[in-house]
């Protein structure tokens, strides 16, 4: 199970070409690609990060329609879904798309039409020729998982969002796992701290990785209380999280728009250092960064390291050595 970071802000896109001060950790939204040996491909939301997955399966990993996809929504907010209606996965013909995603009003197939035509955009979903299918996921479903195709478990937890929720998936697959918590906060207790949910530490029990909403950091959220009403969690409440499900690795995503190179740079040593103390091995989410669940935590260090740049990371998706 491969793990592929195509978007990785929150909120809203931001220009992030070479030379911007946000090159470095990027500046689309919400995708994140899981890929199988079998080809099976999961894509976990579908903000502007999805859109770089036509040229991420057929120019670098020189794959060839037709495509069949199985796509996990979080939540309808835009920074989660506005990549999908242009996509061109939906104008092939022989494409398949399976979309997942919560029971909130007005409907999964309701917000998917709605966003595919006027006024959002020219009515394209008469263009469209692949086949398309939705699945209502529940909070109140008795088993709340699904097997795909290839075999692998796709579990998910409600967790609260603001006002709202938001779907977590876990996906398991020949003894690898990953966890994917986009967007979520935590609350605090009558002492003001942070309070590790029982739910949510169940749910990636063992998981090899999670990669989870640190919008936020802990210093944010204890000096403004204002902030804590946008939904948002922290990095250093994710690295908890992993150390008290025995998570070994956590990424750190849904990097806050207003946060350039600099600041995401500092924030970032600050997490490892915090993961280390907790045991947890802590890796910003920059565009395009590859893991290998299947390789061992050693393995999967060494191809960190080689991917320092996006040339890097593109050489690493194609299979080719970036040196």
């Amino acid at each position: 199970m491969k793990v592929i970071l195509l978007g990785n802000r929150g909120s809203r896109p931001i220009g992030a070409s070479e030379g911007s001060p946000f090159a470095k950790y990027g500046g689309d939204t919400t995708c994140i690609g899981v890929t199988f040996d079998d080809g099976t491909i999961v894509s976990l939301d579908a903000g502007s990060g999805f859109w770089k997955w036509p040229y991420t399966l057929k120019t670098l990993m020189g794959r060839e329609a037709p495509f069949d996809m199985h796509l996990l929504l979080s939540h309808f907010h835009l920074d989660h879904t506005m990549g999908l209606a242009q996509s061109e996965f939906l104008f092939g013909k022989d494409n398949t798309i399976s979309i997942y995603g919560p029971d909130f009003a007005p409907g999964l197939k309701r917000v998917f039409e709605d966003s595919a035509n006027k006024p959002f955009n020219p009515d394209l979903a008469k263009l469209y020729a692949a086949k398309i299918s939705f699945n209502t996921l529940a909070d109140t479903d008795t088993h709340k998982s699904f097997e795909l195709p290839n075999g692998a478990k796709v579990s998910y937890l409600f967790v609260p969002h603001g006002d709202e929720e938001s779907i977590g998936y876990r996906i398991d697959h020949e003894g690898q796992s990953l966890v994917v918590i986009s967007d979520t906060h935590h609350i605090f207790d009558k002492d003001d701290k942070p309070v590790l949910s029982k739910d949510i530490i169940e749910f990636i029990d063992g998981a090899n990785m999670m990669i989870y909403d640190s919008h936020f950091s802990d210093k944010e959220l204890n000096d403004s209380p204002f902030l804590r009403t946008f939904g948002h969690s922290t990095g250093e409440h994710g690295v908890r999280l992993c150390a008290a499900g025995g998570v070994p690795m956590f990424i750190s995503h849904h990097h806050n728009p207003a946060n350039d190179d600099r600041t995401l740079d500092a924030m970032s040593r600050d997490l490892r250092f915090y993961g280390y103390d907790n045991n947890v091995f802590v890796v910003p989410a920059m565009p395009s960064l590859t893991i290998d669940l299947a390789k061992h935590p050693q393995e999967i260090l060494k191809d960190l390291s080689e991917q320092d740049s996006p040339e890097k990371r593109w050489q690493f998706i194609a299979g080719r050595s970036p040196k």
